[in-house]
């Protein structure tokens, strides 16, 4: 797994890409959430708690607590539902489908 809060800009070819100045986002991870072999967590990603991100997928944005995201680029694929006491799929927005 890779989480990183840097992203080298690549604005001038004529500079090698690490050379060039570093971006900082900040990434924050929820408490009790799971994230899987190989997947990389990018700058400016927050995870809400007890998110579960799927193996190989790449994180970038803002995602609610209590929801499974799998994928590159990582897409909501289902939240856990209170009313109902149960996790349900959902549109890559989250919202609910079933």
């Amino acid at each position: 797994m890779t989480i990183t809060d840097i992203h080298h800009s690549y604005e001038d070819t004529t500079i090698p890409i690490e050379q060039q100045d570093i971006e900082v986002g900040e990434v924050m991870i929820g408490e009790d959430s799971k994230i899987y072999n190989n997947a990389v967590i990018l700058p400016n990603t927050k995870l809400g708690k007890h998110t579960t991100v799927g193996a190989n997928s790449v994180v970038s944005g803002i995602f609610p607590d209590y929801c499974v995201i799998v994928g590159t680029p990582a897409k909501i694929v289902k939240r856990y539902c209170f009313e109902q006491q149960k996790w349900r799929k959902t549109n890559n927005n989250g919202n609910f489908i079933d």
